[in-house]
């Protein structure tokens, strides 16, 4: 078992704290929102915080719940061990609506909420992603409990179904990979929450615009699979959008033009 004799210790802030640290060093104005336990350890926090002069106001004191702590042990400039003190259960309701209002009194209008908490322990950031489970009436909750907020929804939303019905009990939605792996999903959206006319147009002509994109970034010296990683969720599916996608993804093609790569791209897919 490694014993290890102590010469000395010190406190710093990590996380979020370190963050704040160094946007003070850059000269920002820096107002600390976030929970820490009613122990001695948030109150070392508060104090780090003031000491270099970061606005701790925002700070929320759970009592029934310890202030994270890591705890490394350094020989020799290694890390030896480390040990952590934290809880990963998610904040009440009251302390939750607690740091929003105090974000809301600094100024803040517009508040984007994930429905899905990360846990911090045992699981991949892919997994973080898909497996905790999403918390819709946590937000919904929110935007009760501060009707005068912009409350936006972030998290596991795929069909504009599933944005229509956010959209009865929120400001708005945030769609991020999944406007990413389907891109083609938006084409509607103009019709379908903004009362908009849609511009007639087809993933072809959609395609046509990028190729025109990417000559550009051609002769301006970048590579077109630059812009094309970006276009790779445009057929998904489709008939062949697997054999479009490889084409677009093939490395050995990068000297070719990006029509004649679109051409190719083509051609798989009618063989397909």
């Amino acid at each position: 078992m490694p014993v290890v004799s102590v010469n000395s210790h010190s406190f710093t802030l990590g996380g979020a704290g370190n963050v704040a640290n160094n946007l003070r060093a850059l000269g920002a104005t820096v107002a600390f929102v976030g929970a820490v336990g009613g122990d001695a350890e948030g109150q070392r926090a508060r104090t780090l915080f003031e000491e270099i002069a970061v606005d701790t106001r925002g700070m929320i004191v759970v009592s029934d719940r310890p202030t994270t702590r890591k705890t490394r042990i350094v020989a020799h400039s290694q890390q030896v061990v480390r040990a952590d003190w934290e809880s990963t259960a998610p904040l009440g309701a009251a302390d939750r609506a607690a740091a929003v209002g105090r974000v809301a009194d600094a100024g803040c209008g517009v508040f984007i909420v994930h429905a899905r908490n990360a846990w911090l322990q045992g699981l991949s950031p892919k997994d973080n992603r898909e497996l905790p489970p999403l918390r819709y009436e946590v937000v919904h909750r929110l935007k009760r409990d501060f009707a005068d907020l912009t409350i936006v929804l972030n998290g596991g939303l795929t069909s504009n179904a599933d944005i229509q019905g956010q959209l009865e009990h929120l400001d708005g939605v945030m769609l991020g990979r999944e406007a990413y792996r389907h891109p083609w999903l938006m084409a509607d959206w103009d019709r379908c929450f903004f009362d908009e006319p849609v511009v007639p147009r087809s993933r072809e002509d959609v395609e046509d615009q990028m190729l025109v994109y990417m000559q550009r970034a051609v002769d301006a010296g970048e590579p077109w699979s630059h812009v094309a990683r970006h276009l790779l969720g445009l057929r998904n599916g489709l008939p062949g959008a697997r054999r479009w996608r490889q084409v677009w993804s093939d490395t050995s093609l990068k000297s070719e033009s990006p029509r004649a790569v679109a051409r190719r791209a083509h051609e798989m897919v009618r063989l397909d």
